[in-house]
């Protein structure tokens, strides 16, 4: 997977990938719906499957880790 990737989750919604980043032993993706930017999903890959999990879950470490990813993305 990676940044700009389109994906479909079960709600039916295409997201793109935002970001990535490894933190505590998981790869972290946020994404955001194609349709409406305001509905960002946050995320994490376990065995290939995306597993969302909520906004408060996701701590200031690994927050930064895909702020820098997305910067590092622009850069590119």
């Amino acid at each position: 997977m990676k940044i700009k990737d389109v994906l479909t989750l079960s709600d039916n919604n295409s997201y793109v990938v935002a970001s990535i980043a490894d933190y505590d032993n998981k790869i972290w993706l946020c994404l955001v719906d194609i349709n409406n930017h305001k509905n960002i999903k946050y995320c994490y890959l376990d065995n290939d499957e995306i597993v969302v999990v909520k906004k408060e879950t996701i701590n200031d470490t690994l927050l930064l880790k895909m702020m820098n990813s997305m910067l590092k993305e622009l850069k590119d």
